[in-house]
């Protein structure tokens, strides 16, 4: 620990308070963040499949579910990270919006473009009129805060497939998603979407749990 502290004071010259603590990884994190009141949990993972993907759920999986702090997951190999191109997929779910306001700090920190990621997976007319609805209002307060964005409508059985492959296809450096309102059995497990996109996005994930009021 005090090797690592030194380190990224050397080579960054960033000033590192390192703790430790004992018990069970994601509850013993997520009470961290909260009663310290960290702005940002960061997390690698290995990307997890099969029967623990399903049925154990990584670390990173919880903790993603559990925390009300924004995290940061990204695959162990990722180099380094840079924020030109940031994806921003929305969907007709009640608080698909929420993560707008996180995704425009850092595209304003990094002077980063936003991919808007249309998935309505609806074709109920009423439905896909509400989108359509939510949609627009997310690109007129990037048009307000003249955050350069290019919105791209998809379709798909599985969208968080859609999502990476987009990704992969624009070079995005970040995808922002929404965790909460998916979570499911005490909050030990992620909706499909946001689990898919956490355990194999070979980019960076920000996940931001969801709150009370929409935008």
């Amino acid at each position: 620990m005090e090797n690592i502290k030194e380190d990224i004071l050397k080579k960054h010259g960033i000033i590192v308070k390192t703790y430790i603590t004992k018990g069970r990884t994601d509850s013993e994190i997520v009470d961290f963040a909260k009663t310290r009141k960290m702005q940002l949990i960061v997390m690698g993972t290995h990307g997890a499949s099969g029967y623990k993907e399903v049925v154990v759920g990584s670390n990173a999986d919880r903790i993603v579910s559990l925390s009300e702090v924004p995290v940061l997951t990204m695959q162990t190999n990722t180099d380094k990270l840079k924020l030109k191109n940031i994806l921003l997929p929305i969907d007709n779910s009640m608080h698909s919006e929420e993560k707008v306001n996180m995704a425009m700090e850092f595209a304003s920190m990094f002077g980063a473009k936003i991919y808007v990621l249309a998935l309505p997976h609806t074709t109920d007319e009423p439905e896909l009129g509400k989108f359509k609805t939510k949609l627009h209002s997310v690109e007129q307060i990037l048009q307000l805060v003249e955050i350069p964005f290019y919105t791209t409508w998809t379709e798909g059985d599985n969208l968080a497939q859609a999502a990476m492959e987009y990704s992969h296809k624009n070079l995005c450096d970040l995808i922002v998603i929404n965790t909460g309102h998916e979570s499911k059995i005490a909050g030990f497990f992620l909706g499909v979407f946001a689990q898919q996109i956490v355990n194999h996005s070979k980019i960076p994930v920000l996940s931001v749990k969801h709150i009370t009021n929409s935008l």
